[in-house]
């Protein structure tokens, strides 16, 4: 990871209670692809002492976006910077996902509102894409206004969640090459039901997800991001954070 300095070049609240940064940074939208991450200093001082993993939200022309909560235990300080601040980066870090070289039918699909990590990917497929969101709330459903205009956005909000969500996600299982996916545990063991039940001996980096976890150094040296894989024990950090998910153990 290279340490990076990047101006804020606009703030909004995309949804209730998050934030999105756009940050001129050009040297890291060159190197950084969807999935990856990276360690942001949010103090002026030491507290938090540790640098905090944000995941690379959205790519844009000379920089990227970042989405966040506030409200999460040492984020308030860098929901209070501003358009014209700086922010001290480290990145990009991790593993991101695998996307297609040509043109492949692509589907993006999240369960709740942990969906900073794949929006980036619509910013660089480069075929047919299409987004299955399921969220409690119409407030936590993505702005379809920010997304490209040619992605197929479907948002299933409240009791939509069940029956009809999963409808739509197996529909996107069949029509997709490859598919790419954040939600909880819960979700993954269903998805790759729903995966498996719909392609027949598929390459195992056709489905990608990325998994969430305690990522406190985001190099691999503390530990704290350890996963139970098929082939042992990896770090989040550095293995992932996106992983095959026929590869994960899923307790």
């Amino acid at each position: 990871m290279r340490q990076h300095l990047a101006v804020i070049e606009g703030a909004a609240e995309p949804m209730p209670g998050f934030r999105l940064l756009l940050l001129d940074c050009p040297a890291l939208a060159e190197s950084a692809r969807p999935g990856q991450f990276i360690m942001v200093r949010a103090s002026e001082g030491y507290d938090p002492y540790l640098r905090l993993p944000l995941p690379i939200h959205r790519f844009r022309e000379g920089g990227v976006a970042i989405l966040f909560r506030p409200s999460q235990p040492g984020y308030a300080w860098l929901g209070d910077r501003h358009p014209g601040d700086t922010l001290d980066l480290l990145g990009p870090g991790g593993v991101g996902f695998a996307l297609p070289t040509t043109s492949a039918n692509v589907a993006v699909i999240c369960q709740g509102t942990g969906l900073a990590p794949v929006i980036g990917i619509l910013d660089r497929v480069l075929g047919p894409a299409q987004l299955v969101l399921g969220v409690a709330t119409s407030a936590q459903a993505y702005p379809r206004e920010l997304l490209p205009a040619e992605i197929e956005y479907t948002p299933h909000v409240g009791i939509a969640v069940g029956d009809a969500f999963w409808q739509a996600v197996t529909g996107a299982c069949r029509w997709a090459n490859h598919v790419y996916a954040a939600g909880p545990t819960a979700f993954y063991r269903q998805l790759l039901r729903v995966w498996e039940s719909t392609h027949l001996r598929p390459p195992p980096d056709a489905l990608q997800v990325w998994v969430d976890a305690d990522m406190a150094c985001g190099m691999g040296i503390c530990n704290s991001c350890l996963l139970n894989t098929r082939r042992g024990p990896r770090h989040a950090c550095t293995d992932g954070p996106v992983h095959n998910l026929s590869d994960l153990v899923l307790d």
